[in-house]
């Protein structure tokens, strides 16, 4: 269970039966049974691609998979101020929302794949930490379903944060 605890990636573990167990056992061993579960472990991959990925179609081993580009921003260096600088394609002067998905002393690539398939991964560091965020609107109805998709993907924990001047402000101020 370590491998599944200490990966920083998507992870499965797949348990298809118990060999101990002569009716499963039997079924394990036999040609059907595991062209079986192997089309089923292949159908949830295709799956899962399908979801977080927006992709998914099957590559025959034979042919070389297209590169693919993940959506992402670039990671803002660790700033000199306590406050996080947010670059931001909006306005300064517009309050800029966004869903903090998480708070970490580990840097991490700001690739969809490490943020569950989420897109418009952005981060800032302040007090030692990284803050890890999804998606950028001046739409606050916008951000509270950024928020929801975030925690369909089990980013439980998940919050709207503000931003205003590329500076962080709280949110309770901008939404009175």
């Amino acid at each position: 269970y370590m491998v599944l605890h200490k990966a920083y990636m998507p992870r499965v573990l797949i348990e298809n039966g118990f060999i101990s167990n002569p009716e499963e056992g039997t079924y394990l061993d036999s040609e059907e049974g595991q062209i079986e579960i192997a089309n089923a472990i292949a159908e949830a991959i295709v799956s899962y691609k399908k979801d977080y990925f927006d992709g998914g179609e099957y590559v025959e081993p034979s042919e070389k998979p297209s590169e693919r580009v993940e959506e992402s921003t670039t990671s803002t260096e660790q700033p000199k101020k306590t406050e996080p600088v947010i670059k931001s394609s909006a306005s300064n002067s517009d309050v800029i929302y966004k869903v903090q998905l998480s708070a970490s002393p580990k840097k991490m690539e700001l690739v969809s794949s490490n943020f569950k398939g989420l897109k418009n991964i952005t981060s800032s560091f302040n007090n030692n930490m990284y803050k890890y965020m999804s998606g950028e609107t001046s739409d606050y109805d916008e951000a509270k379903k950024i928020m929801e998709e975030a925690k369909s993907k089990g980013y439980s924990t998940a919050f709207i944060v503000a931003f205003k001047n590329g500076t962080s402000v709280n949110l309770k101020d901008i939404i009175k």
